[in-house]
């Protein structure tokens, strides 16, 4: 891995993302590093990958855990990216 604060968040969310299961703590060890790195775009879109995972787990704690934090930012956010959002949170809390 680089020292670079941006391509290790790069890094981590290729070895999370493109495995069949997505690893859960590699994509949260890539949040960390995408905040470290001040990559406000990146540490969203990882955010909602994370809850995107976490739906189709079962895990409705966790989605809970990162919502708020991509709420607060949805204005910054495509009104796609913002509509699918709201969707995925109204079947955490269903």
């Amino acid at each position: 891995m680089t020292d670079d604060p941006r391509e290790r968040w790069r890094e981590l969310v290729e070895r999370a993302l493109y495995q069949d299961n997505v690893n859960l703590e590699l994509l949260e060890m890539a949040i960390r590093e995408a905040d470290a790195g001040g990559e406000e775009e990146a540490a969203y879109l990882l955010r909602s990958a994370m809850i995107t995972s976490c739906q189709g787990r079962g895990r409705p704690d966790l989605i809970l855990a990162y919502f708020p934090w991509c709420l607060a930012r949805v204005n910054q956010v495509s009104p796609d990216e913002r509509d699918d959002l709201l969707f995925r949170y109204r079947w955490a809390i269903s």
